[in-house]
């Protein structure tokens, strides 16, 4: 990816009011943007400015769309934390993820693989365990997935998804 969207991406992450997760797979602060479940229920949640922005440079980069090979997302989970190894509940098809900041360590591992994802983007399968290296400095990842409650979203909940240029 290049340096004036890594840029942008780290501008815009540093905006958002990340919360303590309460996912057991991760260790520190994250925040899910798009499509969510709760309760059964699917929907959008009400976004922050902030949240907006960055689904709008994500779904607006032409370097984002080649780089996710054709894959449909409904969400972003931005993580400032460190993954334990786990497998994706609730994601539909293939994901991609990568890591921004000043930061050293942090690789994505997936099976015996480790993949340096520092400002470079990866497309994997979540339904497979994968975790992240401990890192040092400040670090943030990106995963980009499609929720498998999208098909169950309002009329008015999908109108939004499309119009913030989401491609799915």
């Amino acid at each position: 990816l290049s340096a004036s969207l890594i840029k942008d991406l780290e501008f815009a992450v540093s905006k958002l009011s990340l919360q303590d997760s309460r996912r057991d797979a991760v260790v520190g602060k994250s925040q899910c943007i798009g499509a969510t479940r709760s309760s059964q229920k699917s929907f959008v949640k009400l976004m922050t400015l902030e949240e907006q922005n960055l689904i709008y440079l994500l779904a607006s980069s032409e370097e984002i769309r080649a780089a996710a090979k054709g894959i449909q997302w409904t969400g972003i989970h931005v993580n400032c934390s460190v993954s334990k190894w786990h497998q994706d509940t609730g994601n539909v098809g293939l994901s991609m993820t990568l890591a921004l900041g000043k930061f050293t360590g942090g690789e994505f591992l997936q099976g015996t693989q480790s993949y340096d994802i520092s400002g470079s983007a990866l497309v994997f399968d979540g339904s497979k365990a994968h975790a992240s290296n401990p890192f040092t400095g400040m670090r943030y990842s990106l995963v980009l997935f499609e929720h498998s409650g999208a098909p169950d979203l309002s009329a008015h909940d999908r109108v939004h998804v499309e119009l913030m240029g989401i491609p799915w």
